[in-house]
């Protein structure tokens, strides 16, 4: 990709995140959320402002044809991406949150795909897309990648919850169905002591760790596995009193060990056998 190609996506980037969550004010997206009689208006005037900040960002780099079919392709794939993200969205129920932040996420892949596409449309033939769609797929050092990243994911948690299920029944005071047990490592207990945790959250957490600390081993950034245990202790521990808690926090300390274990050795056998696959 050339010089003036990189310029132009940062260019984009800059105008959509801008257009996209600066300039649209609290209260329009709740009456979105409300599914108010001007909902179509509203997405229609963030969409004018959302194409018209990433047209105005390529201003000196493209001609003026370029620039109306750029403003045409944001103007209707964001309107069309909106319509369906709010008819997706279910913000009623407390159960549908999570489900709501993957479709905001998948949302902006979909705005960024469009962007992507621009810049490959406007600088690279077909025969390049291909080769690079091509390159992609059958690289093998990032499906390794890829692999990896999804082992430490639910195959890891469904492993540490295996691992650690002999020591759930002992685990606290309470009787076993006053516990609530996520995959992970984490207790939430119910009862007049201790406030029920959030829902996956142990769950949610033993992944994002999983997946920080082979991110920092591919890095090369050992010091940063070690903050993010020391910080995850401090607040994973420091509401467990010693004498009444003993064994849920011993409970959860072997959960935090072996899930970082299982990191630390997906994390080592992907540095030592992506090296021989960029040989091959």
């Amino acid at each position: 990709m050339s010089d003036t190609a990189c310029i132009l996506l940062l260019r984009f980037l800059l105008g959509h995140f801008f257009a996209d969550f600066v300039l649209q004010t609290n209260a329009c997206v709740r009456e979105r959320q409300n599914n108010s009689r001007n909902h179509l208006k509203i997405i229609s005037k963030h969409s004018l402002v959302v194409a018209a900040m990433v047209t105005i960002s390529a201003v000196g780099l493209l001609k003026a044809s370029q620039m109306i079919l750029i403003f045409l392709v944001v103007l209707s794939s964001h309107f069309v991406i909106d319509i369906l993200k709010d008819k997706m969205q279910n913000n009623d129920k407390e159960d549908d949150k999570q489900c709501n932040c993957f479709i905001f996420l998948i949302d902006q892949l979909l705005h960024l795909s469009v962007l992507v596409f621009l810049i490959l449309f406007l600088f690279a033939t077909w025969s390049e897309l291909l080769k690079m769609l091509v390159i992609l797929i059958m690289n093998k050092e990032y499906l390794f990648y890829i692999l990896a990243y999804l082992v430490l994911a639910h195959p890891s948690a469904c492993l540490v919850g295996e691992f650690t299920k002999k020591w759930r029944s002992r685990v606290g005071d309470e009787p076993q169905n006053e516990l609530k047990v996520d995959f992970w490592s984490g207790i939430s207990a119910v009862g007049d002591e201790s406030p029920s945790g959030l829902q996956n959250a142990g769950f949610c957490i033993g992944i994002l760790e999983r997946w920080f600390i082979l991110t920092f081993i591919l890095c090369q950034s050992y010091q940063g596995i070690g903050f993010l245990i020391a910080a995850k202790s401090v607040f994973r521990f420091g509401n467990l009193d010693k004498s009444k808690h003993v064994r849920r926090t011993e409970y959860i300390l072997i959960g935090t060990l072996f899930s970082a274990f299982l990191a630390f050795i997906v994390g080592l056998l992907v540095v030592k056998i992506s090296p021989l696959l960029r040989l091959k």
